[in-house]
């Protein structure tokens, strides 16, 4: 068969556009540091690759649950501290009250205090996290707690007993709130038969105008319990926060596992790519080399 110089040109050109695809392949490997960068490069690859980033989006969708739980908890938690530290100052001022030798003018600084306590945990109770009430249950928009006048008892919930429940980990829900009314004992809710926190408080502000320490001593029982109460919430939240920095470890554990699996799978051997170019180009310079002297024979052969 003769060859003729257009099939010898166009053999040529084929062979140039090969290589110069397979140089351009190389160098995207080396600056981009990935081997995939279309299905066809590895098309099983892909696949794990599509399979790996969707299992790494939901590890990040629960890592951010975890943390809006986390937060949520930690403002509980720290709204419980008052709340227990208050009920530790009233402990205290009814065993002071309980005193039969106490004057007219300690029983009004007691009741006084007594006052700023009561208000003091309502401000606790509505605690805000991001605009939101921490202890209205769902009811997120409506203070918690809020003062009834003159009608009895003292103060009213307005919230519900809903939990807030968020998704963790797969198949794992975190309740991450508690509710004013538990905390309080607001409609006896915690404690059933046993006022809530404020109408203790009016109670034993009578008591103790009242010069009675026999009546205030007795309530002191009534306080332990509301005191028992709310350190044994702020242990069921600790014990959240402790679960959820076990959830967090392994969350962590597993993004890591799946990043390391998903570079195994898409990015290139560094060195390798580097070579590989290197020998591209070689490889490119030859083809461009040998080319010019073809044609240009070729060319001369024609003046023959």
């Amino acid at each position: 068969m003769r060859i003729t110089l257009g099939m010898l040109t166009g053999r040529i050109r084929t062979n140039l556009a090969a290589d110069t695809q397979r140089l351009l392949e190389a160098q995207d490997r080396a600056s981009s540091g990935k081997r995939i960068h279309r299905p066809s490069d590895d098309v099983p690859g892909v696949g794990r690759a599509i399979s790996l980033r969707s299992a790494l989006a939901s590890v990040e969708q629960f890592d951010r649950n975890s943390g809006i739980a986390g937060n949520l908890l930690s403002v509980a938690n720290d709204a419980l501290n008052s709340v227990v530290a208050r009920l530790q100052d009233v402990r205290s001022l009814a065993l002071t009250a309980a005193s039969s030798t106490i004057n007219d003018e300690a029983r009004v600084g007691i009741t006084t205090r007594l006052d700023t306590i009561a208000v003091e945990l309502q401000s606790v109770a509505n605690t805000q996290y991001l605009g939101r009430y921490v202890f209205s249950g769902s009811l997120s928009n409506t203070e918690a707690v809020v003062a009834n006048g003159a009608g009895s008892p003292p103060y009213i919930f307005q919230g519900d007993n809903s939990g807030f429940e968020i998704q963790v980990a797969p198949g794992t829900f975190m309740t991450a709130n508690v509710t004013a009314d538990m905390v309080l004992n607001m409609g006896g809710v915690a404690i059933p038969g046993s006022p809530d926190v404020f109408s203790t408080l009016e109670t034993l502000k009578s008591n103790i105008m009242a010069g009675d320490a026999q009546a205030v001593s007795d309530q002191i029982a009534e306080i332990d319990a509301q005191l028992r109460n709310a350190v044994a919430i702020r242990s069921q939240i600790g014990g959240r926060v402790r679960r959820l920095e076990s959830t967090n470890d392994a969350l962590l554990d597993s993004k890591l596992k799946i990043q390391d699996l998903l570079s195994k799978t898409e990015d290139a051997d560094l060195a390798e790519a580097v070579l590989d170019l290197r020998t591209r180009e070689t490889v490119y310079q030859a083809a461009l080399s040998a080319a010019s002297r073809v044609l240009d024979i070729s060319l001369a052969n024609m003046w023959k």
